[in-house]
């Protein structure tokens, strides 16, 4: 609920201010129905009377009229009242003023925050905002995209391993493919790169994963831990303060977890300093505590997700700080692009089955099966069971891979690196485009085309790529050997 970005100016909340913080964030919301065209304002007004009083009280306060910019207004009083609401909130939003500026000066709001929060809790479920943290596949509406949308079949077929938000190896792509050709990016395209946002929104342009478009997306993890810390942190409009304690706890955890382990397991480690994390993880989640008006929360997971995320090894923070610069609109329009994105997609061309996935196949060949038999050429998170959706974006184990190959399908996927490699892997059935594009400029990313057969290995930054290193492909015969061949073009042999 409340505002969809972090303000980053706005004052850290006090003790025994949670009352009133929990009435701007009731009044949002009410108000974004109403903005959507979800709830007409006589309606609102309707359950809240009171509204009606403190006008006098809104119009006067002299620094929200002298800032706000209304160029029209309709002549009924009730509507000017709830304009008049909605631009204090976005200015509340956007940092140009404090909710404590607010109360000083519209006192009669607490009068009416039962009034607010019982028509909170009496809309319709539809007609409300999310009311705790969901995990992605429930939010998903199977009516929102067609699921046989197909590759273009002109043209010759690109596939692009894991960017991790930086766009030099994006662009470098794009001018790779022309108009006929078409490309498939096998997801991880945010964090550790400050450009993430910035490449999920030129997809949107491009109108990605729609017939109009020579360009198709699938999630990676990445995108899916980015969309699981966004729900809490937008839902419960977390502060900069309470990401930072976030993150610290999660990281100040995870360092004493690990120092207990090697003690455990090899009788050896600085137990002083790990009782030292502990007892400051029990000071910042108390903290943390302090900041949530929201009891129903599950403070444990929240943590975990956003800590996640946002750690340094993920490098969720980068997106992040550039996701909350977006106004309403533009976040919401990631939101819908991610949950109408594929998960896995498959494509026959010239005579071979192409199954693209970030990590694995799923475990249940079915579902594999019914791609080619059903003629429905891609599947979304909410045609999965939640095992195998995380399977196919999360897993590192190799099992999955053959019972593809068995059906005569070879799996491009992402996910797992080697320094500048491509891996083709002839045995298990899979070729693996993930070259460690994000950990460093000379670390760079596969993009493979399927007619040519060919790899071409673009760096990170591809300059200082270039005069440092050599893109390798790694092939893994049928008997398991391994070899390696600096050149671009993989053995026709390994490959068919």
């Amino acid at each position: 609920m409340g505002s969809l970005h972090i303000i980053e100016n706005q004052e850290p909340k006090e003790s025994g201010e949670d009352e009133e913080y929990g009435l701007f964030n009731a009044l949002m919301e009410s108000l974004e129905l109403y903005k959507n065209g979800r709830m007409p304002y006589e309606e609102i007004l309707e359950s809240f009377p009171e509204l009606i009083e403190i006008q006098g009280i809104l119009k006067s306060f002299p620094k929200l009229i002298e800032i706000q910019e209304i160029k029209e207004r309709r002549e009924d009083k009730a509507n000017c009242l709830l304009n008049i609401l909605m631009e204090s909130l976005e200015l509340y939003k956007n940092g140009k003023m404090t909710y404590k500026e607010i109360l000083e000066s519209f006192p009669e709001l607490i009068e009416i925050q039962k009034i607010l929060e019982s028509n909170i809790e009496n809309q319709k479920p539809e007609e409300r905002r999310e009311d705790k943290a969901k995990d992605f596949r429930s939010s998903l509406n199977p009516n929102n995209y067609d699921q046989k949308t197909k590759l273009p079949t002109k043209g010759k077929h690109y596939a692009l391993g894991d960017i991790h938000g930086y766009k030099e190896p994006y662009n470098i792509a794009l001018r790779q493919i022309k108009r006929e050709d078409s490309l498939v990016l096998i997801g991880d395209v945010v964090d550790r790169g400050p450009d993430g946002v910035e490449i999920l929104q030129d997809l949107i342009k491009r109108k990605a994963n729609t017939p109009e478009s020579n360009i198709t997306f699938i999630l990676g993890n990445h995108e899916i831990m980015m969309f699981e810390a966004l729900n809490y942190i937008l839902k419960l409009n977390l502060s900069n303060e309470t990401i930072g304690n976030i993150n610290d706890y999660f990281n100040y955890n995870a360092r004493q977890e690990r120092i207990y382990k090697l003690y455990r397991e090899e009788g050896h480690g600085d137990i002083e300093l790990a009782e030292t994390l502990s007892k400051q993880c029990e000071i910042i989640k108390e903290k943390i505590k302090k900041t949530m008006s929201n009891d129903n929360i599950n403070i444990d997971k929240m943590i975990e997700t956003i800590g996640i995320w946002c750690n340094y090894k993920n490098g969720g923070i980068k997106t992040l700080q550039t996701f909350m610069k977006l106004n309403i609109d533009e976040q919401k329009d990631i939101f819908n692009f991610l949950r109408t994105s594929y998960v896995m997609k498959q494509q026959e061309v010239q005579g071979r089955k192409i199954l693209f996935v970030h990590s694995r196949p799923p475990k249940d060949i079915n579902i594999v099966k019914n791609l080619s038999q059903n003629n429905n050429y891609g599947v979304r998170a909410n045609d999965l069971p939640p095992d195998e959706f995380y399977r196919m974006i999360w897993d590192r184990t190799d099992d999955t891979y053959f019972p593809c190959k068995a059906l005569g399908m070879e799996t491009v996927c992402g996910h797992e690196y080697e320094d500048n490699t491509t891996v083709v892997n002839k045995k298990e059935g899979y070729i693996r485009l993930d070259e460690g594009c994000g950990h460093g400029d000379a670390f760079s990313v596969g993009l493979y085309c399927i007619e040519d057969n060919t790899v071409m290995h673009i760096g990170q930054d591809d300059e200082i790529f270039r005069a440092n290193c050599t893109g390798k492909i790694k092939i893994i015969d049928e008997k398991g050997k391994e070899s390696i061949i600096e050149s671009t073009k993989i053995p026709t042999e390994v490959t068919r």
